[in-house]
């Protein structure tokens, strides 16, 4: 409950920022050619706050949660240390950054966002 109260006031607070963030993150995740695992959570923080509080088409709240769960139990690669490792780890991030845009192509905020945070 006081995670939900905690929510309420920031958007009461700074609704403008957090429709901005919500956005920011839709479309980066939709158009985006490169996305590391790290830039992932960053990027679905937003999402699943619009999803827990019912801003957001397109994905639920569950499916934002099992998304980052799958970014932190990815494998990491090794520090970057040749020309190789830079390959291997853009190869990775542009096969999520593909991944994020077909399954990002349809979320968008929705009419009871735009009337809580315009």
């Amino acid at each position: 409950m006081q995670e939900v109260n905690a929510r309420r006031a920031l958007v009461e607070e700074m609704p403008r920022v957090i429709e901005d963030a919500i956005a920011r993150s839709i479309a980066v995740l939709r158009h985006a050619r490169l996305l590391s695992p790290g830039e992932i959570l960053d990027l679905l923080s937003p999402i699943s706050l619009a999803a827990s509080m019912g801003f957001i088409k397109g994905i639920t709240a569950n499916e934002t949660r099992r998304l980052m769960r799958d970014q932190l139990n990815a494998p990491s690669l090794p520090e970057s240390r040749t020309t190789e490792d830079d390959r291997r780890r853009d190869a990775r991030d542009a096969r999520l950054a593909d991944r994020f845009n077909r399954r990002f192509e349809t979320v968008s905020l929705n009419s009871y966002a735009e009337e809580c945070l315009l």
